[in-house]
């Protein structure tokens, strides 16, 4: 009996997704012979994502194509009236290395936040090519397509201190129906 239970969830929710799968332009930003943005660049995936009305997703905030990348400050606005955020966690940028940081703040008021990772130490620790900085999990308060978008505040930084241009930032869109 409760076999049959969790069958009938499990296809209602599988076709509950099918059923909200994203806009035709959905194009996957990681992906190098999708993207167009120029790089190095910053960018959110999934985009877009699609949460139903009251529940959660999370975005992953990637810094793509980067060479010898030591440490970044990335600030973030989003809709507050649309989203309510949850938690700001690291993502495999330091890769659980003994010698790393990293600290988020955010102000729910105005929708912004800040994320400080990098490595430390006298060594030269960097690390070049696709890595996700940190993971944003919100909460849908609103039904609508949301934007969430960097800041020029952003920076990238290699072992010497020195800034990393960043030519491209994607736009990260969040759906709630």
């Amino acid at each position: 009996m409760r076999y049959s239970r969790l069958v009938i969830v499990v296809t209602l929710f599988l076709l509950t997704a099918c059923l909200h799968a994203p806009p035709e332009s959905y194009q996957n930003d990681i992906d190098p012979e999708v993207a167009t943005l120029e790089t190095p660049a910053l960018l959110f995936s999934p985009n877009p994502l699609n949460v139903n009305l009251g529940f959660s997703g999370s975005l992953k905030v990637y810094a793509k194509a980067v060479e010898r990348l030591s440490g970044a400050y990335i600030e973030i606005n989003y809709n507050k009236d649309k989203l309510s955020l949850l938690s700001v966690n690291p993502g495999n940028f330091i890769d659980s290395t003994e010698n790393g940081i990293f600290f988020e703040s955010h102000d729910p008021s105005t929708g912004t936040i800040e994320i400080n990772t990098s490595y430390l130490g006298i060594d030269s620790t960097s690390v070049s090519g696709t890595k996700y900085l940190a993971v944003l999990v919100f909460t849908t308060v609103s039904s609508g397509k949301s934007i969430v978008q960097f800041t020029s505040n952003c920076e990238l930084l290699d072992p010497d201190d020195i800034p990393i241009e960043i030519k491209g930032f994607g736009v990260g869109g969040i759906y709630a129906e």
